[in-house]
């Protein structure tokens, strides 16, 4: 009797549990990171890159991501302070030098926004969106000179 009344309380205690809480895996965590993310839904992707990062301090793309979700909520300053614990954690990303490059770029910090995606190119050749965030700046310097 107290099995039965024990797995009907569990099974209560899930059915009322939002579906993030039931969800605490950390792999499960990820895709709704990633999920949440690609679709542009960056307060609730920040909310769980923000989990993640509690659950594994040593992340360096949670911060990463953490860093991108709150650059598509224009909140730069808190972006870059992730982006850079993010280098901090593991300088090889070049994703992160992308995202640090955008908030860059976004601040009007151009030169040092040009550093960010060239590192991430040095990172990886074949970086699309590098070189596209890249040719965005440059094509700044040039539109500034005319």
């Amino acid at each position: 009797m107290k099995v039965v009344r024990l797995a009907l309380v569990l099974t209560l205690a899930l059915m009322i549990m939002p579906p993030t809480t039931v969800a605490q895996t950390l792999e499960q965590l990820w895709q709704q990171g990633e999920t949440a993310q690609a679709q542009k839904k960056y307060p609730e992707a920040e909310r769980i890159w923000r989990q993640i990062i509690q659950i594994d301090p040593n992340s360096a793309v949670a911060f990463s991501n953490l860093c991108a979700a709150l650059f598509r909520q224009n909140k730069l300053d808190e972006a870059l302070i992730f982006c850079q614990k993010a280098l901090a954690l593991d300088p090889k990303l070049p994703e992160t030098y992308n995202n640090l490059g955008n908030v860059l770029s976004d601040q009007k910090k151009l030169t040092e926004a040009e550093e960010m995606y060239r590192r991430a190119l040095a990172l990886d050749d074949k970086y699309v969106n590098a070189y596209n965030n890249l040719g965005i700046v440059l094509s700044f310097y040039a539109f500034k000179l005319h």
